[in-house]
């Protein structure tokens, strides 16, 4: 049963059906599917390196579990992401780091004028803040378990950049 449709009652808790397309591959070879609770444990690591207030650790908490709830709702990782990027902001608003009137891709923008994030680092950010773009205009979706989490992290990280490269 694929998520993208409203589900039906009985639907509701049944794993996603491309779940089963992701496997795990032991030192020795031995190819497992992917469980619910191998991806729980995956989600569990994601961590932030800036302290967060009470309610953005609450946000936090949710796209975590949005990214667990997208075992059974697959969409549900796109949701996440979009989050984080909204956590993101909000830290950088909290922080005065990102001012009224100002988006992640100015703040990306004026660093980048000003040198004061290596090329690698901005070439990050700005791939972030297009798939944003693309994910809020319905022009692309997250496709594998990696993706999900690598780009929830990413998100993540980037607060910390940016926190760190507005402070010089």
């Amino acid at each position: 049963m694929l998520s993208d449709t409203f589900l039906k009652l009985e639907e509701v808790g049944v794993p996603d059906e491309r779940w089963q397309l992701f496997v795990s591959i032991s030192p020795n070879e031995e190819i497992t599917v992917k469980k619910l609770e191998d991806w729980y444990k995956s989600v569990s690591m994601i961590q932030c390196d800036v302290p967060l207030s009470e309610t953005l650790q609450k946000r936090l908490n949710e796209i975590k579990n949005l990214l667990i709830y997208s075992w059974f709702v697959y969409s549900f990782a796109s949701t996440a992401f979009l989050m984080s990027l909204l956590l993101a902001e909000a830290y950088l608003r909290e922080q005065n780091i990102l001012k009224k009137g100002q988006n992640m891709g100015n703040l990306i923008h004026n660093h980048k004028q000003q040198g004061q994030l290596p090329e690698n680092i901005i070439s990050r950010l700005e791939a972030l803040v297009s798939l944003r773009n693309r994910l809020a205009h319905s022009e692309a979706s997250l496709h594998s378990p990696g993706s999900m989490l690598m780009s929830v992290q990413s998100t993540l990280e980037v607060m910390s950049i940016l926190t760190n490269a507005s402070k010089q």
